[in-house]
Order: structure tokens, then C-alpha cells, then sequence
């Protein structure tokens, strides 16, 4: 199952990734566009099955990037600094659930596919 943009509900989120197969592929469709891609952590949580990791994603856009609508853009070769938080669920040793959430217009804006938000 692939991870879907849900931008009906107007939220930074990605719906959970259910399963390991999911996950890494979420993931390396990362790594493609993004091969120098790295995760400063700034905080870790957890709560019995529940681990949440508050951190920056950094990395330049320098691979294709797959976009929500399963289009492919082309290489911007901007530097990204994106504010993230992923909510992992385990179960037995094993994540059965990742959700990763970070602000889209923070991204989008980064990438340079969206105008500058006023000051006023």
C-alpha cells in the first residue's frame, strides 16, 4: 500500500503507513529525491506501544520527487529544513503503524512551488 497525501482534511499529515513494506518504501521514495537526506532528532517519547520522534528533516532535492497526485517532479535542487514528527505504533517487537507529519507548506515553499506568504 503506497502512503497517500490526505490534503482534503487541510492537515500536515500523511495517512499511517500500516506495515514494514510500506514504511520502507515510503522511505526510500524519500531517499530517491532527497540522497543526502538526514534526521536530526529533537525529542523522543514514549508511551507504552507508542513512540513519537520530534526532529528536522534535511536534505537537497536533487532525485525525482513523487508527488501526491503519483506524478514525478522533476529535481528543484533546493536545500530542504522540514519540522517533522513521526508516531510509530509496535507491537511485538515489530512498528505496525508510522504516521509522519510535517507542515506542507513549510515543504512546499522550501521546494519553491509556492509563492512567499506575506509578512502582513
Amino acid at each position: 500500500m503506497q502512503l497517500r497525501w490526505l490534503p482534503q482534511q487541510q492537515k500536515p499529515v500523511h495517512e499511517a503507513a500500516p506495515g514494514r513494506d510500506a514504511i520502507t518504501s515510503y522511505l526510500f521514495e524519500l531517499w530517491d529525491a532527497m540522497p543526502d537526506v538526514r534526521y536530526e532528532q529533537t525529542g523522543r517519547h514514549e508511551a507504552g506501544d507508542v513512540a513519537i520522534d520530534e526532529g528536522i528533516v534535511i536534505g537537497t532535492n536533487t532525485g525525482p520527487l513523487r508527488m501526491p497526485s503519483g506524478e514525478t517532479m522533476e529535481p528543484t535542487g533546493k536545500q530542504l529544513r522540514i519540522r517533522s514528527c513521526d508516531v510509530a505504533k509496535v507491537e511485538g517487537g515489530e512498528t505496525t503503524s508510522h504516521r509522519f507529519y510535517f507542515d506542507q507548506v513549510e515543504f512546499l515553499s522550501q521546494l519553491g512551488l509556492m509563492r512567499e506568504l506575506s509578512t502582513h
